[in-house]
């Protein structure tokens, strides 16, 4: 399986790709793990601070994080951005963000 990661702006002021190879008869295993890890981290990070947050039901926030996957495949959470940036400088960062936007709608929307 080959992945692309996309590295923060913040951190070299521009996208970086980085491809790596897994095995494939962990493929499935390993990156289902790593995105339970990742849900784990987004849902006990929004608890911590669930009393501090506001709550309106008629609006919505999106939130950006900055993970870390290690060279062990252990996810590290950055940071969490408030107001994380929807502007592009690849096709592949555009075609992710419009993505997202177009699914948080559906889901507000419907």
């Amino acid at each position: 399986m080959e992945m692309i990661t996309m590295i923060n702006m913040a951190v070299n002021g521009r996208f970086t790709t980085c491809k790596c190879t897994w095995s494939t008869h962990m493929e499935k295993e390993v990156t289902d793990r790593v995105f339970d890890e990742i849900n784990w981290i987004i849902v006990h990070s929004l608890k911590a601070v669930q009393g501090v947050m506001a709550s309106d039901k008629h609006c919505f926030e999106c939130y950006g994080y900055d993970v870390i996957i290690d060279e062990n495949m252990k996810t590290w959470l950055i940071e969490v951005n408030a107001s994380p940036s929807l502007t592009s400088t690849t096709a592949a960062d555009r075609i992710m963000k419009y993505t997202l936007v177009d699914d948080v709608l559906k889901d507000n929307l419907s």
